[in-house]
């Protein structure tokens, strides 16, 4: 295991290329986690839909929720750098694995944790949240999920969920019992996704966008620069971390 936690190259089964929204990167997989061959349908199917569905300029704060090896976080930071990309994973295996990937595709804009998918969120909460949702998890946890993912959306940020058809055919009535609505929705043959606002919350990724506005009328008037750097918004001194911590309950 090296200094940032990574068991190291005999845990790697292979490593594959994709692309995103015309951003390629390296993944390496291990059989020890989901999706050893290769990137799933399900997360691709996610990924277009945010590609069709997000603003140009993307979303400010985003939440990888239970990120595997890291293949929707990692899209997401590589095709927005300015974008601040947290990712979460109750397996300390996920985790090392989510930051070997992001350090092996230079991105700085990263921070991965294992802990509790919900734990700590900003102030302010997430402009947004994805999860590709396990098959195993039932109803009552993909409930819980919706409910409390919906609570930490930003005024204006939108969830996005990918699921196993069996679990799809209620998912729309959880979201609305968890205090949002549907705004979009996709479908294969085997999965479907699902995007959720808060109720009134509009159905836009609006809050990183203003945020980064202002920023930017800081920066020109040599007012931000630097704590533009201090604050790890951009790719070159946010550096990559890994928390190690315990972890509790069923999934989230």
């Amino acid at each position: 295991m090296d200094e940032r936690g990574f068991p190291g190259k005999d845990f790697i089964n292979r490593r594959v290329d994709f692309q995103f929204a015309g951003v390629r990167l390296k993944l390496d997989l291990s059989l020890g986690l989901f999706s050893s061959a290769g990137v799933d349908s399900g997360t691709m199917l996610l990924l277009k839909s945010i590609a069709r569905e997000c603003p140009p300029d993307g979303p400010g704060r985003v939440l990888d929720a239970g990120c595997g090896t890291g293949a929707l976080g990692l899209a997401l930071a590589g095709r927005w750098g300015d974008a601040r990309v947290r990712m979460v994973d109750r397996d300390a295996l996920a985790a090392a694995f989510a930051g070997h990937n992001a350090r092996l595709n230079g991105l700085a804009n990263v921070s991965v944790r294992h802990s509790l998918m919900l734990d700590d969120p900003p102030d302010g909460g997430f402009d947004l949240i994805l999860s590709n949702f396990p098959a195993k998890a039932g109803y009552p946890v993909l409930a819980d999920y919706l409910g409390r993912s919906t609570a930490l959306l930003a005024p204006g940020g939108r969830g996005a969920i990918v699921i196993v058809h069996t679990l799809a055919e209620r998912c729309g009535e959880l979201i609305e019992a968890g205090g949002a609505r549907v705004i979009h929705r996709d479908a294969s043959k085997g999965h479907a996704v699902f995007h959720y606002a808060r109720e009134g919350g509009g159905a836009g990724i609006r809050g990183g966008v203003i945020r980064r506005a202002l920023r930017r009328n800081a920066i020109s008037a040599g007012r931000g620069s630097s704590k533009r750097g201090a604050s790890g918004t951009g790719r070159g001194r946010c550096g990559i971390w890994v928390i190690s911590r315990g972890f509790r309950g069923v999934w989230s």
